[in-house]
């Protein structure tokens, strides 16, 4: 953890509860693992998460140069 602090990195994105729960505090928000939207579907959530990544980044001022969600 040490590390990625000394990186002070503008946002971490924690992929899956695991990461999220390791990471504690450090991550700013957990998107679904990508196995786990395989074995049980994405009802939506890959794309609720992708905007609000998006949203978070707009308000830090980051250009997220991501697609337009479809």
């Amino acid at each position: 953890m040490g590390q990625l602090q000394e990186l002070n990195p503008e946002m971490v994105v924690a992929l899956g509860k695991q990461a999220s729960e390791a990471l504690g505090e450090l991550a700013d928000l957990t998107m679904p693992h990508p196995h786990a939207v395989l074995k049980h579907g994405d009802k939506g959530e890959v794309i609720r998460k992708a905007s609000m990544l998006r949203e978070a980044l707009s308000v830090q001022g980051t250009d997220p140069k991501l697609r337009p969600m479809q």
